[in-house]
């Protein structure tokens, strides 16, 4: 299953629960690709046809306990939230210079957010980045990161959504 339709899954998965993200506009795109030139054109596209932005997706981060069900949440970054997280804040700033730019946000307000590597195709992996590891790319690459998904169409495959039963289906 492609990146692209992977996400419409998701989407359509979302939707049937209400929940709704948007995509990136034109202006916003142009913001993008102005102040964060690494920023993916294939990542711009599908941010700008799929309606991820703003949609928290989960993920099984940890085994479950009987008071955590061991998900994580990540809320898809719109423009605002890729240009700070990869511009401003860290660690997004002492990677960038490593090629991962921010794909979304820690919804359960730990501050650890997920980000992509860009020279690693158009279906990369995705990373969840701890925030207080360090500064610069190599320690924060080597002692802060953890795999989410090995590739990005399997993170929106198998993603979880807040008030579905099962999950996704296979």
């Amino acid at each position: 299953m492609s990146l692209r339709v992977a996400a419409e899954a998701v989407v359509t998965r979302a939707a049937a629960l209400g929940k709704r993200g948007r995509t990136l506009t034109n202006e916003e795109r142009g913001r993008l690709a102005s102040a964060l030139p690494i920023y993916p054109t294939w990542l711009l596209d599908l941010l700008c046809a799929v309606p991820l932005c703003g949609l928290e997706l989960g993920w099984r981060a940890f085994d479950p306990e009987p008071d955590f069900d061991g998900v994580e949440w990540i809320r898809v970054s719109d423009a605002e939230g890729i240009l700070w997280e990869s511009l401003e804040g860290y660690p997004g700033l002492g990677i960038l210079p490593a090629g991962y730019v921010n794909f979304g946000g820690d919804a359960g307000g730990g501050g650890d957010p997920y980000f992509v590597p860009v020279y690693e195709g158009d279906d990369p992996p995705l990373y969840q980045v701890f925030h207080d590891v360090g500064s610069d790319a190599e320690t924060i690459l080597a002692d802060g990161r953890s795999l989410v998904a090995p590739r990005l169409s399997e993170f929106f495959r198998q993603a979880l959504l807040e008030g579905e039963e099962a999950g996704p289906t296979a």
